[in-house]
């Protein structure tokens, strides 16, 4: 039987994310996953490595390592340790291969990671998952899927989650889904699965507020998230052309080029690209309504929109698509079934919207910190270590 998490000792928890390092600081759930774990009390540290990569420099240290806070650490492997041309190119190759192999293995020992203290908390697909798993003594191996990746337009991530997802299913003790089709998905294998929609980091919650915000300016409508093959850019370029009077505020970085997007050259239509995590609660609170112009597609149906919380903690109203995820919250959203009926509910919000109705949403969105949800993650996932 395990031991209750109040008397359990301290554990470790090295994480690793399939992206690079850069991607930090965007408030994604990987990082709002491990700054979280890193303020428990009966965490030790929290490592967060990246897959190993190679430099055109002569030489690099094994590791970067980036000090987050004093249980948070960022870990980035390097391929080319020492010059591999020229004379002893053979000898040279197998140095760097063995301190590859054993630096981050090294590093976590020098910590106090050990067999019976350390938890492997993967986010797939990663391609050096399973040398992670031979490398890092643990007692506990946790797959956590965000997204699923074998519906994707993008090969690279596609063809790992093809690889891994069986793999993640024999290794893992545990998996963590953020959604009811990752649930039925990972569902019957040997791990415990465990369900767990994104959530809001509380910088997001603001005082309620009536809609609109002012009379004396034009209504502004707000779309923050990456511009992917999951959002629907005709949607947007409808409601754009069909209300000149309206102003349309996208902030994100885009997964295609910005010359195929032929919304965002449109007079009413402000781009304003990948903005600080930070100033995103402000930009929220300037938004008559926010919106999530989500396409209904398999991929879609994997995830649970991180933007969702956010606008809520903002207390302004909201208008989507109709799409999975929403399930949690749907009483707090305006759900529409076509273009036309997208934007009357926007007119809708714009005339009815109360301040009573605003704080609902902030009450709602405070149910749903990252602070609640890690907890309840952790204390599930520790009864599972033997």
């Amino acid at each position: 039987m395990a031991t209750h998490p109040n008397t359990r000792k301290k554990v470790n928890i090295l994480m690793t994310w399939f992206g690079n390092e850069h991607s930090w600081g965007e408030g994604r759930t990987y990082q709002q996953v491990a700054e979280h774990l890193a303020t428990l009390p009966e965490v030790n540290q929290v490592i967060m490595t990246f897959p190993p990569k190679n430099t055109d420099r002569d030489f690099n240290w094994p590791l970067k390592i980036n000090h987050v806070t004093n249980k948070l650490s960022l870990v980035s492997e390097y391929t080319n340790i020492i010059p591999t041309m020229g004379l002893g190119y053979r000898l040279r190759a197998k140095i760097n291969k063995f301190v590859q192999l054993y630096s981050l293995p090294y590093y976590l020992r020098l910590l106090g990671f050990r067999k019976d203290n350390t938890l492997l908390w993967v986010f797939p697909p990663h391609p050096y998952i399973n040398s992670l798993q031979k490398r890092v003594p643990h007692c506990l191996l946790v797959g956590h899927i965000v997204d699923n990746f074998l519906y994707t337009s993008d090969p690279w991530l596609k063809k790992y989650a093809e690889q891994q997802y069986p793999m993640i299913k024999d290794l893992s003790d545990v998996i963590i889904v953020g959604s009811k089709f990752n649930e039925n998905t990972f569902s019957g294998s040997r791990a415990t699965t465990l369900l767990f929609e994104n959530a809001v980091d509380k910088s997001f919650i603001n005082p309620p507020s009536k809609t609109p915000l002012a009379t004396n300016k034009k209504i502004r409508l707000g779309y923050i998230g990456t511009l992917s093959d999951r959002t629907d850019f005709n949607l947007l370029e409808y409601l754009a052309k069909n209300r000149p009077d309206w102003h349309f505020v996208i902030a994100g970085k885009s997964e295609l080029p910005l010359e195929e997007l032929s919304f965002l050259k449109l007079p009413n239509v402000e781009y304003k690209g990948l903005l600080p995590y930070k100033s995103l609660p402000a930009l929220m609170r300037s938004f008559d309504v926010c919106l999530i112009p989500h396409r209904n597609t398999t991929y879609c149906k994997s995830m649970s929109p991180l933007k969702l919380f956010q606008y809520l903690a903002s207390g302004r109203p909201i208008v989507s698509t109709d799409i999975e995820g929403l399930d949690i919250v749907k009483h707090h959203l305006q759900i529409a079934s076509s273009y036309s009926h997208f934007m009357s509910l926007v007119q809708q919000a714009l005339e009815q919207d109360t301040i009573e109705m605003s704080a609902s949403r902030i009450e709602c969105a405070k149910q749903q910190t990252w602070d609640l949800k890690i907890r309840k993650m952790f204390n599930e996932v520790i009864t599972k270590v033997p």
